[in-house]
Protein backbone atom coordinates (compact mmCIF):
# COMPACT_ATOMS: atom_id res chain seq x y z
CA UNK A 1 0.00 0.00 0.00
CA UNK A 2 3.15 2.43 1.20
CA UNK A 3 4.30 1.95 -2.43
CA UNK A 4 0.98 2.63 -4.58
CA UNK A 5 0.75 5.65 -2.39
CA UNK A 6 4.25 6.93 -3.52
CA UNK A 7 3.94 5.92 -6.54
CA UNK A 8 0.58 8.15 -6.91
CA UNK A 9 2.40 10.74 -5.20
CA UNK A 10 5.16 10.62 -7.46
CA UNK A 11 2.83 11.14 -10.57
CA UNK A 12 1.29 13.96 -8.88
CA UNK A 13 4.80 15.68 -8.46
CA UNK A 14 5.01 15.11 -12.16
CA UNK A 15 2.25 16.12 -13.33
CA UNK A 16 2.25 19.57 -11.19
CA UNK A 17 6.28 20.44 -11.99
CA UNK A 18 4.95 20.13 -15.44
CA UNK A 19 2.46 22.51 -15.68
CA UNK A 20 4.10 24.91 -13.34
CA UNK A 21 7.41 24.74 -14.93
CA UNK A 22 6.68 23.92 -18.90
CA UNK A 23 7.82 27.35 -20.81
CA UNK A 24 7.79 29.12 -17.42
CA UNK A 25 9.92 31.96 -18.79
CA UNK A 26 7.87 32.26 -22.39
CA UNK A 27 5.49 34.81 -21.75
CA UNK A 28 5.98 38.46 -21.19
CA UNK A 29 6.30 40.09 -18.01
CA UNK A 30 3.41 41.85 -17.00
CA UNK A 31 2.56 44.70 -14.75
CA UNK A 32 2.53 43.25 -11.49
CA UNK A 33 5.70 41.41 -12.05
CA UNK A 34 7.42 43.94 -13.12
CA UNK A 35 7.04 45.38 -8.93
CA UNK A 36 9.55 42.06 -8.48
CA UNK A 37 11.90 42.81 -11.15
CA UNK A 38 12.25 46.41 -9.75
CA UNK A 39 13.20 45.11 -6.06
CA UNK A 40 14.98 41.49 -7.59
CA UNK A 41 17.39 43.37 -9.91
CA UNK A 42 18.82 45.82 -7.09
CA UNK A 43 20.74 44.99 -3.60
CA UNK A 44 18.47 44.27 -0.84
CA UNK A 45 19.95 46.94 1.27
CA UNK A 46 17.48 48.94 -1.24
CA UNK A 47 13.97 46.19 -0.57
CA UNK A 48 12.67 48.47 2.48
CA UNK A 49 12.89 51.44 -0.21
CA UNK A 50 11.37 49.73 -3.29
CA UNK A 51 8.74 48.13 -1.77
CA UNK A 52 6.91 51.50 -1.09
CA UNK A 53 7.40 52.67 -4.06
CA UNK A 54 5.01 50.61 -6.04
CA UNK A 55 3.93 47.30 -4.20
CA UNK A 56 2.17 46.58 -0.98
CA UNK A 57 4.50 43.11 0.08
CA UNK A 58 6.71 41.63 2.44
CA UNK A 59 10.37 40.99 1.66
CA UNK A 60 10.51 37.30 1.77
CA UNK A 61 10.15 36.47 -1.57
CA UNK A 62 11.38 39.29 -3.01
CA UNK A 63 14.71 38.09 -1.46
CA UNK A 64 14.01 34.56 -2.90
CA UNK A 65 13.73 36.09 -6.51
CA UNK A 66 16.70 38.41 -6.15
CA UNK A 67 19.06 35.11 -5.70
CA UNK A 68 17.25 33.34 -7.82
CA UNK A 69 18.22 36.06 -10.51
CA UNK A 70 21.73 36.35 -9.06
CA UNK A 71 21.90 32.53 -9.68
CA UNK A 72 20.80 32.21 -12.51
CA UNK A 73 20.70 36.08 -14.27
CA UNK A 74 17.91 38.45 -14.89
CA UNK A 75 15.48 36.53 -17.06
CA UNK A 76 11.46 35.74 -16.59
CA UNK A 77 12.11 32.25 -15.54
CA UNK A 78 14.35 33.50 -12.37
CA UNK A 79 12.27 35.74 -11.70
CA UNK A 80 8.84 33.07 -11.56
CA UNK A 81 11.16 30.05 -10.58
CA UNK A 82 10.81 30.48 -6.33
CA UNK A 83 7.20 30.75 -7.03
CA UNK A 84 6.50 28.05 -9.13
CA UNK A 85 9.20 25.51 -6.71
CA UNK A 86 6.79 26.25 -4.24
CA UNK A 87 3.68 25.47 -5.76
CA UNK A 88 5.28 22.21 -6.31
CA UNK A 89 6.23 21.18 -3.61
CA UNK A 90 2.90 22.50 -1.94
CA UNK A 91 1.38 19.22 -3.37
CA UNK A 92 3.16 16.54 -1.18
CA UNK A 93 2.14 18.91 1.59
CA UNK A 94 -1.79 18.76 0.27
CA UNK A 95 -0.82 15.10 0.51
CA UNK A 96 -0.11 14.97 4.21
CA UNK A 97 -2.81 17.35 5.30
CA UNK A 98 -5.61 15.25 4.08
CA UNK A 99 -4.28 12.06 5.37
CA UNK A 100 -4.41 14.02 8.94
CA UNK A 101 -7.80 15.12 8.23
CA UNK A 102 -8.83 11.39 7.19
CA UNK A 103 -9.13 11.85 3.57
CA UNK A 104 -7.74 10.72 0.33
CA UNK A 105 -3.60 11.86 0.10
CA UNK A 106 -3.36 11.04 -3.74
CA UNK A 107 -6.87 12.30 -5.00
CA UNK A 108 -5.87 15.29 -2.99
CA UNK A 109 -2.35 15.37 -4.46
CA UNK A 110 -3.86 15.23 -8.20
CA UNK A 111 -6.79 17.54 -7.32
CA UNK A 112 -3.77 20.50 -6.29
CA UNK A 113 -1.45 19.56 -8.94
CA UNK A 114 -4.16 20.57 -11.83
CA UNK A 115 -6.00 22.76 -9.55
CA UNK A 116 -6.18 25.81 -12.36
CA UNK A 117 -5.83 28.65 -9.73
CA UNK A 118 -2.87 27.52 -8.06
CA UNK A 119 -1.12 26.43 -11.69
CA UNK A 120 -1.54 30.34 -12.77
CA UNK A 121 -0.04 32.00 -9.60
CA UNK A 122 2.33 29.70 -9.19
CA UNK A 123 3.95 30.62 -12.68
CA UNK A 124 3.61 34.13 -11.71
CA UNK A 125 6.87 36.00 -10.45
CA UNK A 126 5.12 37.20 -7.45
CA UNK A 127 5.01 36.26 -4.03
CA UNK A 128 1.41 34.02 -3.77
CA UNK A 129 2.94 30.31 -4.62
CA UNK A 130 5.36 30.96 -1.76
CA UNK A 131 2.58 32.16 0.61
CA UNK A 132 0.51 29.29 -0.63
CA UNK A 133 3.41 26.86 0.42
CA UNK A 134 3.86 28.46 3.84
CA UNK A 135 0.17 28.31 4.54
CA UNK A 136 0.17 24.44 3.20
CA UNK A 137 2.76 24.00 6.07
CA UNK A 138 0.99 25.57 8.44
CA UNK A 139 -2.39 23.86 8.32
CA UNK A 140 -0.43 20.72 7.91
CA UNK A 141 1.55 21.09 11.45
CA UNK A 142 -2.11 22.87 12.83
CA UNK A 143 -3.73 19.71 12.41
CA UNK A 144 -1.00 17.71 13.95
CA UNK A 145 -1.58 20.77 17.03
CA UNK A 146 -5.19 19.46 17.11
CA UNK A 147 -4.66 15.77 18.11
CA UNK A 148 -1.31 16.45 20.27
CA UNK A 149 0.57 19.17 20.90
CA UNK A 150 4.33 19.13 20.53
CA UNK A 151 6.70 21.70 21.26
CA UNK A 152 9.15 20.51 17.82
CA UNK A 153 5.80 21.10 15.81
CA UNK A 154 4.36 24.31 17.53
CA UNK A 155 7.80 25.66 17.00
CA UNK A 156 7.75 24.71 13.29
CA UNK A 157 3.88 25.79 12.97
CA UNK A 158 5.06 29.11 14.49
CA UNK A 159 8.10 29.45 12.54
CA UNK A 160 5.86 28.61 9.45
CA UNK A 161 3.76 31.50 9.96
CA UNK A 162 5.82 34.08 10.87
CA UNK A 163 7.22 33.29 6.90
CA UNK A 164 3.91 33.10 5.79
CA UNK A 165 3.25 36.67 7.52
CA UNK A 166 6.90 37.89 5.72
CA UNK A 167 5.63 36.53 2.22
CA UNK A 168 1.91 38.22 2.21
CA UNK A 169 0.25 40.18 4.71
CA UNK A 170 -3.07 38.36 4.46
CA UNK A 171 -1.75 35.41 5.67
CA UNK A 172 -2.19 36.83 8.76
CA UNK A 173 -6.25 35.95 8.41
CA UNK A 174 -5.50 32.60 7.54
CA UNK A 175 -3.42 32.12 10.51
CA UNK A 176 -5.71 33.84 12.79
CA UNK A 177 -8.42 31.43 11.86
CA UNK A 178 -5.81 28.60 12.69
CA UNK A 179 -4.86 30.36 16.63
CA UNK A 180 -8.82 30.61 17.08
CA UNK A 181 -9.60 27.37 16.31
CA UNK A 182 -6.81 25.69 17.90
CA UNK A 183 -7.24 27.74 21.25
CA UNK A 184 -11.30 26.74 21.15
CA UNK A 185 -10.77 23.03 20.84
CA UNK A 186 -8.01 22.65 24.09
CA UNK A 187 -9.45 21.77 27.72
CA UNK A 188 -10.34 25.37 29.04
CA UNK A 189 -7.11 25.17 31.63
CA UNK A 190 -4.71 24.92 28.43
CA UNK A 191 -5.66 27.97 26.76
CA UNK A 192 -4.00 30.60 28.87
CA UNK A 193 -0.59 29.23 27.42
CA UNK A 194 -1.81 29.61 23.80
CA UNK A 195 -2.26 33.36 24.13
CA UNK A 196 1.36 34.20 23.88
CA UNK A 197 1.25 32.97 20.29
CA UNK A 198 0.13 36.70 18.82
CA UNK A 199 2.68 38.64 21.06
CA UNK A 200 5.51 36.19 19.68
CA UNK A 201 4.18 36.80 15.99
CA UNK A 202 4.41 40.47 16.36
CA UNK A 203 7.19 40.71 18.11
CA UNK A 204 8.95 38.34 15.27
CA UNK A 205 7.35 41.17 12.60
CA UNK A 206 8.22 43.98 13.98
CA UNK A 207 11.29 44.74 12.30
CA UNK A 208 9.34 44.99 9.25
CA UNK A 209 6.22 47.05 10.73
CA UNK A 210 7.96 50.64 9.83
CA UNK A 211 7.78 49.63 5.88
CA UNK A 212 4.56 48.19 6.22
CA UNK A 213 3.27 51.70 7.76
CA UNK A 214 5.20 53.53 4.85
CA UNK A 215 3.29 51.22 2.42
CA UNK A 216 0.51 51.74 3.51
CA UNK A 217 0.53 55.27 3.33
CA UNK A 218 2.14 54.88 -0.44
CA UNK A 219 -0.99 55.86 -2.89
CA UNK A 220 -2.49 53.03 -4.73
CA UNK A 221 -5.42 52.35 -7.32
CA UNK A 222 -6.55 49.97 -4.59
CA UNK A 223 -9.55 47.71 -6.11
CA UNK A 224 -13.18 48.62 -4.73
CA UNK A 225 -15.19 46.54 -2.16
CA UNK A 226 -16.33 43.05 -3.43
CA UNK A 227 -20.02 42.55 -3.41
CA UNK A 228 -21.41 39.64 -1.32
CA UNK A 229 -21.32 37.34 -4.50
CA UNK A 230 -17.65 37.56 -3.93
CA UNK A 231 -18.10 34.74 -2.05
CA UNK A 232 -19.61 32.65 -4.90
CA UNK A 233 -16.55 34.11 -7.27
CA UNK A 234 -14.29 32.15 -4.76
CA UNK A 235 -15.90 28.63 -4.76
CA UNK A 236 -16.02 28.98 -9.29
CA UNK A 237 -12.67 30.30 -9.35
CA UNK A 238 -11.11 28.01 -6.82
CA UNK A 239 -13.42 25.09 -8.87
CA UNK A 240 -12.57 25.39 -12.23
CA UNK A 241 -10.09 28.45 -12.81
CA UNK A 242 -9.98 31.76 -14.41
CA UNK A 243 -9.13 30.57 -18.09
CA UNK A 244 -12.29 27.93 -18.64
CA UNK A 245 -14.89 29.17 -21.04
CA UNK A 246 -18.22 27.27 -21.00
CA UNK A 247 -20.79 26.81 -23.47
CA UNK A 248 -23.79 27.78 -21.55
CA UNK A 249 -25.92 25.19 -21.30
CA UNK A 250 -29.76 25.60 -20.27
CA UNK A 251 -31.03 24.05 -16.89
CA UNK A 252 -34.83 23.14 -16.29
CA UNK A 253 -36.71 25.37 -13.60
CA UNK A 254 -33.80 28.39 -14.27
CA UNK A 255 -35.44 31.61 -14.74
CA UNK A 256 -34.42 33.11 -18.47
CA UNK A 257 -32.29 35.87 -17.47
CA UNK A 258 -30.07 33.50 -15.50
CA UNK A 259 -29.98 31.39 -18.45
CA UNK A 260 -26.59 32.30 -19.71
CA UNK A 261 -24.89 31.92 -16.21
CA UNK A 262 -26.44 28.34 -15.89
CA UNK A 263 -22.72 26.96 -16.34
CA UNK A 264 -21.16 29.05 -13.46
CA UNK A 265 -24.07 28.30 -11.21
CA UNK A 266 -23.65 24.27 -11.80
CA UNK A 267 -20.06 24.89 -11.04
CA UNK A 268 -21.05 26.72 -7.75
CA UNK A 269 -23.34 24.22 -6.49
CA UNK A 270 -21.11 21.33 -7.01
CA UNK A 271 -18.03 23.20 -5.42
CA UNK A 272 -20.71 23.75 -2.19
CA UNK A 273 -22.58 20.44 -2.34
CA UNK A 274 -18.85 18.67 -1.84
CA UNK A 275 -17.76 21.33 0.58
CA UNK A 276 -21.04 20.17 2.34
CA UNK A 277 -19.98 16.50 2.42
CA UNK A 278 -16.77 16.65 3.64
CA UNK A 279 -18.65 18.17 7.15
CA UNK A 280 -18.89 14.06 7.98
CA UNK A 281 -15.29 13.36 7.68
CA UNK A 282 -14.48 14.17 11.18
CA UNK A 283 -13.63 16.80 13.41
CA UNK A 284 -10.53 18.30 11.66
CA UNK A 285 -12.56 18.33 8.16
CA UNK A 286 -14.96 20.54 10.16
CA UNK A 287 -12.08 22.40 11.63
CA UNK A 288 -10.26 22.71 8.32
CA UNK A 289 -13.89 23.88 6.55
CA UNK A 290 -14.12 26.96 9.55
CA UNK A 291 -10.37 27.94 8.38
CA UNK A 292 -11.41 27.80 5.12
CA UNK A 293 -15.04 29.85 4.76
CA UNK A 294 -13.94 31.78 7.82
CA UNK A 295 -11.38 33.32 5.93
CA UNK A 296 -13.11 34.10 3.05
CA UNK A 297 -15.49 35.70 5.10
CA UNK A 298 -12.86 37.73 6.89
CA UNK A 299 -11.52 39.11 3.89
CA UNK A 300 -14.74 40.13 2.05
CA UNK A 301 -15.62 42.25 5.42
CA UNK A 302 -12.48 44.00 6.14
CA UNK A 303 -12.79 44.78 2.94
CA UNK A 304 -16.63 46.37 2.82
CA UNK A 305 -15.82 47.33 6.56
CA UNK A 306 -12.87 49.45 5.72
CA UNK A 307 -12.96 50.37 2.54
CA UNK A 308 -9.17 49.95 1.92
CA UNK A 309 -9.11 47.64 -0.81
CA UNK A 310 -8.12 44.40 0.56
CA UNK A 311 -10.03 42.11 -1.65
CA UNK A 312 -8.84 40.39 -4.82
CA UNK A 313 -10.09 36.85 -5.84
CA UNK A 314 -6.12 36.06 -6.70
CA UNK A 315 -5.55 36.53 -2.87
CA UNK A 316 -7.92 33.49 -1.78
CA UNK A 317 -4.74 31.12 -3.71
CA UNK A 318 -3.47 30.99 -0.46
CA UNK A 319 -6.41 28.66 0.98
CA UNK A 320 -6.40 26.47 -2.01
CA UNK A 321 -4.70 23.98 -0.17
CA UNK A 322 -7.52 24.01 2.20
CA UNK A 323 -9.96 23.77 -0.71
CA UNK A 324 -8.87 20.48 -2.14
CA UNK A 325 -8.22 18.41 1.05
CA UNK A 326 -12.12 18.84 1.47
CA UNK A 327 -12.88 18.36 -2.26
CA UNK A 328 -11.48 15.55 -1.67
CA UNK A 329 -12.66 14.92 1.40
CA UNK A 330 -16.33 15.26 0.11
CA UNK A 331 -15.87 12.93 -3.10
CA UNK A 332 -14.82 10.31 -0.54
CA UNK A 333 -18.05 10.98 1.41
CA UNK A 334 -20.16 10.86 -1.57
CA UNK A 335 -18.55 7.60 -2.55
CA UNK A 336 -19.29 5.92 0.62
CA UNK A 337 -23.20 7.23 0.44
CA UNK A 338 -24.03 6.74 -3.32
CA UNK A 339 -21.17 4.58 -4.75
CA UNK A 340 -17.95 4.34 -6.31
CA UNK A 341 -19.64 5.87 -9.40
CA UNK A 342 -20.39 9.23 -8.25
CA UNK A 343 -17.54 9.78 -6.07
CA UNK A 344 -15.74 8.78 -9.63
CA UNK A 345 -17.97 11.57 -11.50
CA UNK A 346 -16.95 14.10 -8.94
CA UNK A 347 -13.52 13.63 -8.89
CA UNK A 348 -13.60 13.07 -12.89
CA UNK A 349 -15.73 16.83 -12.81
CA UNK A 350 -12.91 19.00 -10.76
CA UNK A 351 -9.81 16.97 -12.35
CA UNK A 352 -11.07 17.29 -16.03
CA UNK A 353 -12.04 21.05 -15.90
CA UNK A 354 -9.15 21.72 -14.04
CA UNK A 355 -6.36 20.16 -16.34
CA UNK A 356 -7.79 21.56 -19.40
CA UNK A 357 -8.25 25.28 -17.85
CA UNK A 358 -4.47 24.60 -16.54
CA UNK A 359 -3.88 23.87 -20.11
CA UNK A 360 -5.06 26.94 -21.55
CA UNK A 361 -3.42 28.98 -18.94
CA UNK A 362 0.08 27.20 -19.86
CA UNK A 363 -0.46 26.98 -23.64
CA UNK A 364 -2.68 29.82 -25.15
CA UNK A 365 -1.62 32.95 -25.52
CA UNK A 366 -5.25 34.55 -25.34
CA UNK A 367 -5.08 33.67 -21.47
CA UNK A 368 -1.29 35.34 -20.83
CA UNK A 369 -0.54 38.58 -18.90
CA UNK A 370 -0.19 41.28 -20.44
CA UNK A 371 2.66 41.33 -23.73
CA UNK A 372 5.06 44.61 -22.83
CA UNK A 373 7.64 42.43 -24.32
CA UNK A 374 5.60 42.46 -27.77
CA UNK A 375 4.92 45.99 -27.50
CA UNK A 376 8.65 47.01 -27.13
CA UNK A 377 9.30 45.42 -29.74
CA UNK A 378 7.17 46.93 -32.50
CA UNK A 379 8.51 49.95 -30.76
CA UNK A 380 12.10 48.48 -31.82
CA UNK A 381 10.65 48.30 -35.05
CA UNK A 382 8.80 51.48 -36.04
CA UNK A 383 9.81 54.29 -33.44
CA UNK A 384 11.91 57.04 -34.51
CA UNK A 385 14.81 58.74 -32.00
CA UNK A 386 13.17 61.90 -30.05
CA UNK A 387 9.24 60.05 -30.26
CA UNK A 388 6.96 60.69 -27.12
CA UNK A 389 5.93 57.66 -25.32
CA UNK A 390 2.83 58.12 -22.89
CA UNK A 391 2.09 55.55 -20.92
CA UNK A 392 -1.58 54.77 -19.48
CA UNK A 393 -1.03 53.18 -17.02
CA UNK A 394 2.26 54.50 -15.57
CA UNK A 395 1.86 50.89 -13.19
CA UNK A 396 3.38 49.11 -16.00
CA UNK A 397 6.72 51.00 -16.29
CA UNK A 398 8.26 49.00 -13.81
CA UNK A 399 7.21 45.77 -16.30
CA UNK A 400 8.46 47.69 -19.53
CA UNK A 401 11.65 48.92 -18.58
CA UNK A 402 13.47 45.27 -19.07
CA UNK A 403 12.47 45.47 -22.53
CA UNK A 404 13.40 49.99 -23.25
CA UNK A 405 16.76 49.15 -24.54
CA UNK A 406 14.89 47.85 -27.58
CA UNK A 407 13.60 51.11 -28.81
CA UNK A 408 15.58 54.15 -30.05
CA UNK A 409 15.86 57.48 -27.29
CA UNK A 410 12.36 58.32 -26.50
CA UNK A 411 10.45 60.92 -24.24
CA UNK A 412 8.88 58.30 -21.28
CA UNK A 413 6.15 59.87 -19.73
CA UNK A 414 4.04 57.85 -17.52
CA UNK A 415 0.32 59.16 -16.99
CA UNK A 416 -1.11 59.05 -13.29
CA UNK A 417 -4.76 59.48 -12.54
CA UNK A 418 -4.69 62.98 -11.84
CA UNK A 419 -3.23 63.43 -14.98
CA UNK A 420 -5.41 61.93 -17.36
CA UNK A 421 -8.49 64.00 -15.96
CA UNK A 422 -6.77 67.23 -17.41
CA UNK A 423 -4.80 66.12 -20.05
CA UNK A 424 -5.03 68.10 -23.15
CA UNK A 425 -2.61 67.36 -26.60
CA UNK A 426 0.07 69.77 -26.94
CA UNK A 427 1.90 68.90 -30.46
CA UNK A 428 4.60 70.56 -32.59
CA UNK A 429 3.82 70.32 -35.82
CA UNK A 430 5.01 67.12 -37.98
CA UNK A 431 5.57 65.24 -33.98
CA UNK A 432 5.00 61.93 -33.00
CA UNK A 433 3.36 60.25 -30.07
CA UNK A 434 3.05 56.95 -29.05
CA UNK A 435 0.06 55.98 -26.72
CA UNK A 436 0.73 53.19 -24.48
CA UNK A 437 -2.50 51.83 -23.04
CA UNK A 438 -1.98 48.57 -20.30
CA UNK A 439 -3.68 48.08 -17.43
CA UNK A 440 -5.24 51.42 -18.17
CA UNK A 441 -8.64 50.91 -16.54
CA UNK A 442 -6.70 51.70 -13.25
CA UNK A 443 -5.81 55.32 -14.44
CA UNK A 444 -7.94 56.30 -17.28
CA UNK A 445 -11.21 54.41 -16.99
CA UNK A 446 -13.08 56.66 -20.08
CA UNK A 447 -10.08 56.22 -22.24
CA UNK A 448 -9.71 60.49 -22.57
CA UNK A 449 -6.04 60.23 -23.28
CA UNK A 450 -6.76 58.44 -26.60
CA UNK A 451 -10.23 60.08 -27.58
CA UNK A 452 -8.28 63.74 -26.80
CA UNK A 453 -5.14 62.86 -29.28
CA UNK A 454 -7.80 61.32 -31.23
CA UNK A 455 -9.37 64.74 -31.77
CA UNK A 456 -6.57 66.83 -31.89
CA UNK A 457 -4.25 64.21 -34.44
CA UNK A 458 -5.72 62.26 -37.71
CA UNK A 459 -6.20 57.97 -37.71
CA UNK A 460 -3.01 56.66 -36.08
CA UNK A 461 -0.22 55.75 -38.72
CA UNK A 462 1.04 53.01 -36.50
CA UNK A 463 -0.99 50.62 -34.34
CA UNK A 464 -0.35 47.20 -32.70
CA UNK A 465 -2.64 45.15 -30.08
CA UNK A 466 -2.40 42.41 -27.57
CA UNK A 467 -5.51 41.04 -27.78
CA UNK A 468 -6.37 38.79 -24.44
CA UNK A 469 -9.46 36.96 -23.03
CA UNK A 470 -9.36 39.29 -20.27
CA UNK A 471 -9.73 42.96 -21.07
CA UNK A 472 -7.80 44.24 -18.27
CA UNK A 473 -4.46 42.81 -19.53
CA UNK A 474 -4.98 44.45 -23.33
CA UNK A 475 -1.99 45.62 -24.48
CA UNK A 476 -2.85 48.48 -27.29
CA UNK A 477 0.04 50.74 -28.79
CA UNK A 478 -1.15 53.48 -31.78
CA UNK A 479 1.49 56.06 -32.89
CA UNK A 480 -0.19 59.56 -33.67
CA UNK A 481 1.13 62.32 -35.48
CA UNK A 482 0.22 65.59 -35.40
CA UNK A 483 -0.60 67.47 -38.46
CA UNK A 484 2.00 69.66 -40.22
CA UNK A 485 1.49 73.99 -40.37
Amino acid sequence: MKARLLLLLSAALLLGAGLRLYDLGGPSLWMDEGFTWMVATHPLSELPERVTVFDKHPPLHYALARAAMLAGGPSEFWLRLPSALAGVLTIPLVFLLARQVGGSGPASAFLMAVGAMHVLFARDGRGYGLATLWVALTLWLWVRLLHRPRPLEVAGWFLAGVAALYTHYLAMVVLAWQWLLLVAGRPRQERARWLGIPVLALLAFLPWIPTMLRQAATPSPGHPPPPWSALLEVLYAHSVGFTLNFTPWRLPGLPAGLQGHAAWYSVVAVAGLVLAMSWGSGPQARRLLGVFFGSLLSLVLLSRWTGAGLYETKYTVLVSPAFWVLVASGVAQLERRFGRSAGCAFLGFFLILNLVSSLNSVLLEEWHRQDLRGAAGYLAVHARPGDRLLVVSGWVLPALEPYSHQWPPMRVRPMEAREVAGFRPELQAGERVWLLRASASLFDPRDRVYSRLRQACPPPIHSWTAWRRNPDLLVDLKCFEAPGP
